[in-house]
């Protein structure tokens, strides 16, 4: 999987919120995901050393993933219930 380079603030942000997410309402199975994927990482190639708003390790790519899908589902969620509460149910 290519870099992921966090060039914009919104993009930052967006992986901090990841951390916090992740940390928070992680799973056991996300961590131990996580937790696989830093081990078996750090013997590949792919993975090079930290780099300043560079996501290029592949525990680093899983928990950005992870948050924005959390995000995502949190914000259907709002919209869902805000739809509900203006059609009156």
């Amino acid at each position: 999987m290519k870099d992921i380079i966090l060039d914009k603030s919104v993009k930052r942000f967006q992986y901090y919120v990841s951390w916090i997410l992740f940390i928070l309402f992680g799973s056991i199975i996300g961590w131990i995901i996580a937790i696989g994927l830093a081990s078996y990482g750090k013997n590949t190639s792919e993975n090079q050393e930290n780099k300043k708003f560079v996501l290029n390790k592949t525990y680093q790519k899983f928990i950005w993933i992870y948050g924005i899908v959390i995000v995502n589902l949190a914000l259907l969620g709002i919209l869902i219930s805000i739809i509900f509460v203006l059609l009156g149910y």
